[in-house]
């Protein structure tokens, strides 16, 4: 026993076997972690690699992204089965080349590709899909935008501004808004197509014609619809849209008929390349023939040339004279009035004067005093700042500051030119005029009843009118040819065309603000439930 406790006190030798022990459990582990750390080393740089090249290629798909929602006229949108750019877009970052495009198939998204490669040709892309319309509204900026030639003459008067691509010929009187010579895109046929195609699709009309046979208050509705093939607005009533029609084919509209496009847009697919002679009307996409009258606000669209000629609507009347065939002219330099008594209670805001020619003219409402003898007395309103508000031959509506109407109650419409152009029919009503200087001149604003501001009395009454509600903006577009402007009487709105616009003799085309409501057209949202405008919506990433 007393061996066994002095061989157990002795340690000597143990501290050794422990470090052998250790050395040799040490040894075995170094490869396997060298190993690992390697490994390691190596997923890390794979995953460095791999980064970068995801960053570049997703900054390829921000590019395209960018320039489709900010630089959307030089960077429009593909039609099916292309690419834009052409080449692709191309540049450097991260060390990396970024090759990105965006293209488009056949009912089917917008995708964005964007590819980024190192030097060692290792390489990662990215596949974006977005939802997105273009937003066009771009188009409204301009009385007229063209992406070939403007064709005007000396007698047209425009107020809004032109912007083309190729040439203007400087004929018409631009009185305001920018004349500029840029880059042009207009939307093209799939872009339109697509779009318009949403509001229709599962309305087929199968017949060729639409007879409208109802009134203003009770008017033949239109659409939503589709037809196959052309399709043409007979009858002498009153039609009113009431959804996008479609027509691949050719549209018309005889005269005697009256179309209120309430907001909503004609869109027509003929087309034949070269475009035809515009004013071979079988030929037309879009014809408006002349004596049939439209109310906006809308769009009308072809593919093919747009022929429009027809009278526009004024909104409806409050008091003021009634029409007779011809005109006898005034003698100019005359501040003359005509009292009349509102059929109808409003706002009167649309101002009409019926012209035998070219002239300027300013133009008021007076309040009346009643009695035995009635007499203007309190200035209502007035449009007398300019020398220049001009008129050609016909009805010519002028904005007037909203004012009051009530039925039953008589008022004073007055009117003074600088030339023999304001229209006058026998009548024996209560009408009286007094010679004053046109240039300079401003409507008097008396206080009471003027007992001898108007010595002059004729049985000749003023073909002047009050209206509730001018004519609203309306666009019309011919996307691969020729939009020819000659319509009845002053147009509000703005025109467009691939090859040239043309205005006709005394046409005045007003540029005039939208309505509150938009337009049925890309990039302004007027429905519930759309994707709409700028910027696109992305729906998915596919990265590989």
């Amino acid at each position: 026993m007393k061996l066994l406790k002095r061989i157990l006190k002795n340690e000597a030798g143990q501290a050794l076997a422990m470090s052998l022990i250790m050395l040799v459990l040490g040894g075995l582990l170094v490869v396997p972690t060298l190993s690992f750390m390697t490994t390691n080393l190596t997923a890390n740089r794979q995953i460095d690699r791999k980064n970068l090249e995801l960053y570049a290629a997703d900054a390829g798909v921000e590019e395209v992204l960018w320039n489709v929602q900010y630089n959307q006229d030089g960077f429009p949108l593909p039609e099916d089965g292309k690419s834009l750019p052409d080449p692709p877009m191309e540049f450097t970052l991260n060390e990396r080349t970024v090759v990105a495009e965006i293209s488009k198939e056949a009912d089917q998204p917008y995708k964005i590709t964007s590819t980024a490669t190192g030097a060692d040709g290792h390489s990662t892309m990215v596949k974006c899909y977005i939802d997105t319309e273009a937003d066009l509204s771009w188009l409204f900026e301009h009385a007229i935008t063209s992406g070939g030639s403007v064709t005007t003459t000396s007698s047209d008067i425009i107020y809004g501004g032109i912007l083309y691509k190729d040439t203007f010929d400087g004929n018409a009187d631009v009185r305001s808004g920018e004349v500029r010579q840029g880059t042009v895109n207009l939307p093209t046929e799939a872009m339109l197509s697509a779009f318009y195609w949403a509001d229709v699709d599962g309305h087929l009309y199968s017949g060729s014609s639409i007879t409208v046979s109802g009134s203003q208050a009770i008017p033949t509705l239109i659409g939503p619809l589709y037809t196959n093939g052309d399709l043409s607005i007979t009858g002498s009533g009153y039609g009113k849209l009431s959804g996008t029609v479609y027509v691949k084919g050719k549209f018309s509209v005889d005269d005697k008929c009256t179309i209120d496009l309430n907001g909503h847009t004609i869109y027509a697919t003929y087309y034949t390349a070269p475009c035809p002679d515009n004013h071979n009307k079988e030929n037309c996409a879009v014809y408006f023939k002349p004596g049939c009258t439209v109310y906006g606000p809308g769009c009308i669209i072809g593919v093919g040339n747009v022929n429009f000629q027809p009278n526009l609507g004024m909104g409806a009347m409050l008091l003021g004279a009634d029409d007779v065939d011809g005109c006898n002219p005034d003698s100019p330099n005359r501040f003359l009035l005509s009292r009349f008594k509102a059929i109808a209670t409003g706002k009167l805001t649309s101002f009409q004067v019926k012209c035998s020619g070219e002239g300027n003219i300013k133009v008021a409402l007076y309040a009346d005093s009643g009695g035995q003898t009635p007499t203007p007395t309190t200035l209502l309103g007035a449009v007398d700042t300019a020398d220049n508000l001009a008129v050609m031959a016909g009805w010519n509506p002028i904005t007037f500051p909203e004012t009051q109407i009530n039925s039953g109650t008589y008022y004073w419409l007055a009117a003074i030119s600088d030339s023999a152009v304001i229209c006058k029919k026998p009548l024996s009503s209560t009408n009286k005029y007094k010679t004053d200087l046109f240039t300079g001149f401003t409507f008097p604003k008396p206080t009471a009843p003027p007992a001898d501001q108007f010595t002059s009395q004729t049985t000749e009454q003023y073909m002047l009118q009050g209206y509730t509600g001018s004519q609203e903006f309306i666009f019309l577009m011919s996307v691969n040819c020729k939009t020819n402007l000659q319509p009845g009487s002053s147009f509000y709105g703005s025109i467009a065309g691939d090859a040239n616009v043309e205005l006709k003799n005394h046409c005045t085309l007003n540029l005039v603000g939208l309505p509150e409501d938009g337009l049925d057209f890309p990039g302004m949202d007027t429905g519930e439930g759309e994707t709409t405008g700028t910027p696109a919506t992305i729906r998915t990433y596919t990265i590989k």
